[in-house]
């Protein structure tokens, strides 16, 4: 067996076991029984459980965006579209909502942050915020990372809403979609941006 299909095997394998238990309430064990392979072979792989958390989520993401070339930064407008179609089909993902869910009950989330695994480029919503401030599509009279706080809030909030994240019909989904996008673009506007409207 190859070392690409084995670590994907176990990646599938760490999917469903994290989905269904949870960090917490997941094994190695299990995820070596699931995936059919030695225990060993996992640790040949992934240094930890967290490390293997941490890959599942970008294994999740992966998946969810291959069809995304990349955001568009040449007008506001397509920026936030993209970034609201980017975001939503991550988070429409139900593997990836349950991780977030289950994540959201450890008592130490630290441990799943590496500081040594750069954020995915779709997701790094500083980066692209500053960006825009820079080509200045973007308001300049709010500190970057204030307003990718606002960003992050109105294009993932909706699937953090756990008694809503599971029940969203997809008429709903497109609501909401359309409205965050109203939101984020009035919200972001720069001051000469807004002059050219009128």
């Amino acid at each position: 067996m190859s070392k690409n299909i084995t670590k994907d095997k176990i990646l599938d394998a760490a999917q469903e076991v994290f989905t269904k238990k949870g960090f917490a309430g997941a094994s190695i064990s299990q995820i070596a029984k699931v995936a059919q392979i030695n225990q060993s072979l996992i640790y040949h792989h992934f240094k930890s459980k967290e490390d293997l958390w941490i890959c599942v989520k970008k294994y999740c993401v992966d998946e969810a965006t291959k069809d995304f070339q990349a955001i568009r930064h040449d007008t506001l407008e397509n920026f936030v579209q993209d970034l609201i179609d980017v975001r939503f089909s991550v988070y429409t993902h139900k593997s990836m909502r349950m991780l977030i869910h289950w994540q959201a009950l450890e008592p130490d989330v630290s441990q799943f942050y590496h500081h040594n695994m750069p954020p995915h480029p779709l997701f790094d919503i500083s980066t692209q915020v500053k960006a825009l401030q820079k080509k200045k599509l973007i308001r300049q009279d709010q500190d970057y990372q204030v307003l990718s706080g606002l960003v992050f809030s109105l294009s993932s909030y909706v699937f953090f809403d756990f008694s809503n994240a599971y029940n969203l019909s997809k008429k709903q989904e497109t609501a909401y979609k359309a409205l965050a996008c109203e939101v984020l673009i009035q919200s972001l506007k720069s001051k000469e941006h807004s002059n050219n409207d009128k």
